[in-house]
């Protein structure tokens, strides 16, 4: 008895195993048809969207910068949901009323894209019937819902869909994150292993950018301005003016990021476009700088007064370029093309809009910031070694102030071709007035040595509508100050890339050679 007891359990307990998974599978499948039953999908297409774009950028935008658009994205599917719950009280058709708004708004851009390479008749492709043609879709599938059954298998589609394609992207983020992944395009060749052997005295090094500012031989040849008073002051100060100076790029965040890593980048940019992800990865190369990396390991102390965080050294105020990292997760998107393509057009015929507004507070606030806490730097002795870096966004286009710096009334009118050429000149004037007054700072008697590079990031690139006149892009304002007026290491036609190679050979035996001096187009 007691032996058939036992097999008798055993029994019990072995048939309770083997039924187990069949009790556990047929409570996986009730728990996924509740899941299923919810539009989920209305949260899967905004966070596959933002994880696709924020992959394809992986490492350039700021996570809470994309947590910002994620919460967006997610605030609209939400409300279009309660819309359609509003309209239809059913769940199934509000969710395919909601994602069926939510691909046209994410895919758009996309769409719009393919029919301009197609050459479809451009009133198919002009916003005004594309605009109504969307709301045409949208009002005849909210009666086509209102009429019909739920669409449970369309419901069902969705939900398979964009989970999938979510959970792609989770796993392709996971990877980046686990590999390593970084889109740092600012070395060309390996990193530089420098053995650096300072002189007796480590100078102090100031750099300042004047954003767009041309060189002289280019004011003279297509402005038909004299600077001549400028390089006379500069050179009677004792400056070295490269006269035949060409920027590396003709972008500020490549020649930059080229001019602070003594290096050009590692992929062919000739004639590619200018566009979120080459500002986005050009900023991030600025960041992870090598220049300011290598001497703050020689104790030098790093001052940031420009426009780009430099390693922990972060800039002062708004970042001006910030508008690229939101392109890059917004331009896609429907209303982002309605914000590039038509909503200026929208708000200029809005009652009471006037195109006459006084110049940018924040941004004239900045140059004027920048520029006077670089002086006061240059005028101040320091007890360690100093490098020293400013940008102001000057002589460079929009003119928000006067040749003395005042703030001036601008309008639409200052964008005509006609009014292009007085107003850069206007700025330029302006910029000569700080340009001489960091010429004076800078002959002071001082103990320590003082390296002093005033550049152009590139030249002024503009001309009349559809004209690329490539030399000008280029043309460079570049002077030099070293303190024992020894310029022997220079020469006339000398490019931003080469100008720390010449610093650190002179003064720290760096023994670098010097990079063919060339120029790389971006349209």
């Amino acid at each position: 008895m007691l032996k058939l007891g036992f097999l008798s359990n055993r029994f019990v307990l072995v048939t309770s195993k083997l039924k187990f998974p069949q009790v556990k599978k047929s409570l996986f499948i009730a728990w996924m048809k509740k899941l299923i039953a919810f539009p989920w999908y209305i949260v899967f297409l905004p966070v596959f969207f933002i994880l696709h774009a924020y992959n394809n950028y992986f490492g350039l935008i700021p996570v809470p910068f994309v947590a910002k658009y994620l919460h967006y994205y997610l605030l609209l599917a939400i409300m279009l949901f309660f819309f359609g719950w509003w309209l239809f009280k059913d769940r199934i058709k509000s969710g395919v009323f909601t994602i069926s708004f939510l691909i046209i708004f994410f895919f758009f851009g996309s769409a719009y894209d393919f029919m301009q390479r197609i050459h479809l008749p451009s009133i198919l492709t002009s916003y005004k019937f594309l605009l109504v043609l969307i709301l045409v879709f949208m009002i005849l599938l909210a009666i086509l819902l209102k009429r019909k059954a739920p669409p449970v298998k369309a419901h069902q589609f969705f939900f398979l869909l964009f989970l999938i394609l979510m959970v792609m992207e989770i796993c392709t983020c996971l990877y980046y994150v686990l590999s390593g992944r970084k889109n740092d395009p600012a070395i060309k060749n390996p990193p530089l292993a420098l053995q650096l052997k300072p002189g007796l005295a480590q100078p102090d090094i100031f750099f300042i950018v004047f954003d767009e500012y041309t060189s002289s031989k280019a004011l003279k040849k297509y402005f038909g301005f004299d600077n001549s008073a400028l390089d006379s002051s500069l050179e009677n100060d004792g400056f070295y003016i490269s006269h035949d100076s060409k920027s590396n790029y003709n972008s500020t965040v490549m020649s930059m990021a080229s001019t602070l890593n003594m290096q050009y980048f590692n992929r062919p940019l000739e004639n590619t476009d200018n566009d979120a992800r080459s500002l986005l990865e050009g900023s991030l190369s600025i960041g992870r700088s090598y220049v300011p990396k290598l001497l703050e390991q020689q104790g030098y102390e790093i001052i940031n007064y420009g426009l780009f965080d430099i390693g922990s050294h972060k800039a002062k105020g708004s970042r001006p370029f910030l508008e690229y990292e939101a392109r890059a997760l917004s331009l896609e998107t429907l209303w982002g093309r309605i914000q590039r393509d038509i909503l200026w057009n929208l708000v200029v015929r809005m009652p009471g809009y006037s195109e006459k507004k006084s110049g940018d507070k924040e941004y004239i606030e900045r140059n004027q910031s920048n520029f006077s806490q670089f002086l006061t730097a240059l005028n101040i002795p320091s007890s360690k070694p100093r490098l020293v870096l400013s940008h102001l966004l000057l002589p460079r286009r929009p003119a928000y102030v006067d040749r003395n710096g005042n703030p001036r009334i601008t309008s639409m009118e200052d964008f005509r071709d006609e009014n292009h050429d007085s107003l850069y000149l206007e700025q330029v004037l302006y910029a000569n007035k700080l340009i001489d007054s960091i010429g004076k700072a800078a002959i002071k008697g001082r103990q320590r040595p003082l390296v002093l590079i005033i550049e152009g990031d590139h030249g002024n690139r503009y001309a009349a509508w559809g004209i690329t006149i490539r030399e000008k892009h280029f043309m460079n304002l570049n002077a030099y100050y070293f303190s024992d007026r020894d310029y022997s290491m220079l020469y006339d036609s000398i490019s931003p890339v080469n100008s720390f190679r010449v610093v650190l050979n002179k003064y720290f035996n760096a023994g670098l050679p010097l990079l063919k001096d060339s120029t790389i187009l971006l349209r």
